[in-house]
């Protein structure tokens, strides 16, 4: 303990206010008899966006996830397109109607009909950054908007491009993922809109609440940078977790006391140490039997427990399947991790000394930033 020190800046430079954060429960908007599709734009968001156009300010709409839709799904049969290489649904993109898979880059034409069943009952489900650019111009038509993700900026210049041209006001509406979230400084921006805050929420993994704090945070910070007061409008379907209602205040400090009460009570890090280590190769048989040899050698001790091998979250990733083994070290019975340490050399020798299989890959990774 005592090993870190918080060094804090509550306030922005030259005392600029720190913009409002308002939180939209999408359960409550009003929803279209009949209609499946998902709501972009609450009641509120566009309210506050037409009171910044007509003032000739600018704003910024966020949504990290790109494409058109992240779910084509039959209705019918409930068929899902997947790729043929990962363990991932694949995303539709609006331009050549392609579905695509964004971790390996695999990609065929979307269908007419369903493949199993021929129904046409085709339900492309989800929010990506295409099908907001197509709402954005349906709601407000003559307005410049310009897109920002990793299809609009595949040039060598693509980034600097697009942020000059928002910078000189020819576009009045930055839409993107991830890259719009940090670093920009644009002073007539005094809007920021989140269009979907669960996405990063929903993760399967102890740390997406703190992402998710660190994410809005982030881009919330891109509104008001100068003399005109910066609003934000955060739309989710889960608008009682706590990341959520502490963004909401700016509060980073009883955010982390939050944080820390959960990680606590499960033994997670900072109350734990975590190693992860990934068994990959392209036979799934193959993959599962060395990761269970490899758990033979960890023989079980107070100082550490172990959870697997199961398959990993994300299963099989560019024709490589995924199996996983988590320990997690208590820091009261090893304090400084070195007792599991040696385990998993002891194991690994051992493994390699009774196994020799040259398919199946293992990697060590010592305080994860992800299990995914």
């Amino acid at each position: 303990m005592n090993k870190y020190t918080l060094l804090s800046l509550p306030n922005r430079i030259d005392d600029v206010r720190m913009p409002a954060i308002h939180v939209v429960d999408l359960r409550r908007e009003p929803k279209i008899i009949g209609s499946h599709d998902p709501i972009i734009f609450s009641r509120l968001l566009r309210q506050k966006m037409d009171e910044k156009l007509a003032a000739g300010e600018q704003i910024i709409l966020f949504q990290n996830r790109r494409g058109f839709a992240t779910l084509c799904k039959c209705t019918t049969c409930g068929y899902i397109a997947r790729c043929e290489h990962c363990d991932i649904s694949l995303t539709f993109h609006l331009r050549g109607r392609l579905l695509k898979c964004h971790y390996c880059g695999y990609q065929r034409k979307a269908p007419e009909q369903c493949p199993q069943c021929q129904s046409r009952d085709l339900y492309m489900r989800g929010i990506g950054t295409q099908r907001i650019e197509e709402e954005l111009h349906a709601l407000f038509p003559g307005v410049p908007a310009v897109r920002m993700d990793m299809d609009t900026t595949r040039g060598r210049h693509g980034h600097d491009a697009i942020l000059s041209r928002f910078g000189r006001g020819e576009f009045q509406i930055l839409l993107g993922t991830q890259m719009v979230a940090k670093g920009l400084d644009f002073p007539r921006v005094t809007l920021v809109g989140v269009i979907s805050a669960d996405s990063e929420l929903l993760f399967p993994d102890f740390r997406a609440g703190e992402r998710t704090f660190q994410l809005l945070t982030q881009v919330a910070g891109r509104a008001g940078r100068k003399d005109k007061e910066g609003e934000v409008v955060i739309q989710t379907y889960t608008p009682d977790h706590y990341s959520l209602f502490y963004v909401r205040s700016h509060d980073y400090e009883h955010f982390f006391k939050a944080e820390l009460k959960d990680r606590r009570e499960l033994d997670y890090p900072p109350y734990s140490r975590m190693i992860n280590i990934l068994f990959r190769g392209p036979r799934e048989e193959a993959v599962a039997r060395v990761s269970r040899r490899y758990a033979e050698g960890l023989q079980p001790q107070t100082c550490f427990r172990m959870l697997g091998p199961v398959p990993a979250t994300l299963s099989k990733i560019e024709n490589n399947f995924r199996y996983q083994i988590l320990l997690i070290s208590s820091k009261q019975n090893d304090p400084g991790g070195q007792k599991t340490r040696e385990a998993v050399r002891s194991a690994m020798a051992q493994f390699k000394e009774r196994h020799r299989s040259r398919e199946v890959q293992v990697s060590i990774d010592v305080d994860p930033t992800s299990i995914l």
